[in-house]
């Protein structure tokens, strides 16, 4: 961790993997993370890039239930991730929000996979994900009011982390991840009230969740 000026910071950290199974070498895997923070009166700015992976579980790898077939040579799960925030607050801190927009790119993605009848789970190629977050907050004596909204754009293709913020359509054989959805919102508010020795609150929320294809093109 690096203070470069009053308000300035930088947190760099790294990690280094070796895998091995009964004597035989599986994998290596070198994990750097970077961080940068700037903070300025109410409004601060953060920045982050990390590097990670999930090894594939014992069962996904030799599962036979429903059907399927072994695959003991599954990839582990790479993920290459970034994201920018922005966060602050008024001078009396009753109004605080926060912006973060983030893209990752999964490599190696495991899922479920039929070919010429026979279903395993596979390395499918790479998912990319892009997204936001936006959460708003208000609060003044005894009342709070907050609002959350999510934007996410996943798909799967042949997505190189270089390549995150490309048109969908320079990308080869684009194909949209299903059932999840694009938009999500929610808001709510607390009052609290007392009365004599009775303290009474009243909770109010909405959701709001779009469509998730599935199917065709997903």
């Amino acid at each position: 961790s690096f203070i470069i000026a009053e308000k300035f910071y930088i947190n760099a950290g790294a990690r280094y993997d070796i895998n091995i199974l009964r004597n035989e070498l599986e994998d290596k895997v070198f994990t750097p993370r970077l961080g940068l923070t700037y903070s300025q009166n109410n409004i601060t700015m953060k920045t982050n890039y990390s590097r990670g992976f999930q090894n594939v579980s014992l069962f996904t790898k030799y599962s036979t239930g429903a059907g399927r077939e072994a695959n003991p040579k599954l990839d582990p799960e790479e993920i290459d991730y970034i994201d920018f925030s922005l966060l602050g607050n008024n001078t009396k801190k009753s109004f605080e929000w926060n912006f973060t927009g983030f893209g990752y790119v999964i490599n190696n993605a495991v899922s479920s996979k039929t070919e010429n009848g026979v279903t395993k789970n596979t390395n499918n190629g790479n998912y990319r994900i892009l997204g936001s977050m936006l959460h708003l907050k208000y609060k003044i004596k005894n009342f709070n009011l907050y609002a959350n909204a999510t934007y996410f754009d996943p798909y799967q293709g042949d997505f190189k982390f270089k390549d995150i913020f490309s048109k969908r359509s320079e990308i080869d054989s684009t194909t949209r991840l299903g059932d999840i959805a694009k938009y999500r919102f929610n808001a709510g508010f607390y009052r609290q009230y007392k009365i004599n020795n009775l303290n009474i609150g009243i909770n109010g929320r909405w959701n709001w969740v779009d469509n998730k294809p599935v199917g065709e093109n997903t």
